[in-house]
This record gives C-alpha cells, sequence and structure tokens, in this order.
C-alpha cells in the first residue's frame, strides 16, 4: 500500500441531491463513486462520476498583509471519469469565499471550473493537466495547469 502525502483532507464523498425532483442519487459502487439517475419528460438516464472528491480546506495567513484576517473557506470539487485504465477525464472546481461569516462579495471570491485530465502510467507517479476559466473579478479570466508527482 502506497502513502501520500496531501496538504489538504480529502473527503471522499458520494453525491446527495436530496430534495431535487430531477435528480435521484442511487447507491454507489464504492464512497469515491457516484450513480447519478436523470429523469426528464419520463426518459431516465444514467450519468455515472466514476472518481468524485470533495476537498475543502481552511486557510490561514501567519505573515503578509492577509496574516489579520481569519479562517478562510475554500471548497474544491472534482468529478472524473475513466475512460481507460490510463486515461480519466473530468470538472474541477476550485474557490475561495472569503473569511468565515465574512464572506467577500461574488466578484471578490474566487471561483475556477477546470476541464481536466489525469494520467495514470505508473502507480508511483501521478499526471494531472487541465485549462480553467475564472468566473469572478478577482480570478484569473484563463488558467492552465500542469501537476507531476511522485507518491511515495
Amino acid at each position: 500500500m502506497t502513502r501520500q502525502i496531501f496538504l489538504w483532507l480529502f473527503l471522499l464523498t458520494g453525491l446527495a441531491a436530496s430534495g431535487q425532483q430531477n435528480f435521484t442519487p442511487l447507491r454507489p459502487p464504492n464512497p469515491s463513486s457516484a450513480v447519478i439517475a436523470l429523469r426528464r419528460n419520463g426518459v431516465v438516464s444514467f450519468i455515472i462520476i466514476s472518481n468524485l472528491s470533495f476537498n475543502p480546506t481552511v486557510e490561514k495567513s501567519f505573515a503578509g498583509p492577509d496574516v489579520n484576517q481569519g479562517l478562510i473557506f475554500s471548497p474544491n470539487l472534482k468529478g472524473s471519469y475513466n475512460v481507460s485504465n490510463l486515461v480519466a477525464l473530468g470538472l474541477e472546481y476550485y474557490g475561495s469565499t472569503g473569511p468565515f461569516f465574512h464572506y467577500y462579495d461574488y466578484q471578490q471570491q474566487e471561483h475556477q471550473l477546470f476541464a481536466a485530465t489525469d494520467l495514470n502510467f505508473n502507480p508511483n507517479w501521478e499526471f494531472n493537466a487541465g485549462v480553467g476559466y475564472g468566473f469572478t473579478n478577482s480570478t484569473d479570466k484563463v488558467i492552465v495547469k500542469i501537476i507531476l508527482g511522485r507518491r511515495f
């Protein structure tokens, strides 16, 4: 079993969409997967998200201009589908809403959505790349990211 070091706590979860008429969550095959039934005009379609993770972070500056701010909440979410044993395609959302209970106005918050791919070419290495778009004035409009990581 390989160990991975993460600075953030990953919370793997299924999708909870209770109370919405068009979405019915089904029991996922494992804790990091979700099967969603979408009913429209009497026709039921199924969407399988094979990798689903919710990664909320709480951030605190200990130096610099933001040292006097409180804890900053950043919700992060990733959903992907394994196209093959090598490739997974998906969407990633990253956000920063501001200090708890004193959230910034929407245009001062950061909200980014990425189309991303994961390549699983070796169990000891991870590769993730994507192109993202920022939705607010405080976020870069177009972002390109490449992550190459070594698991140990």
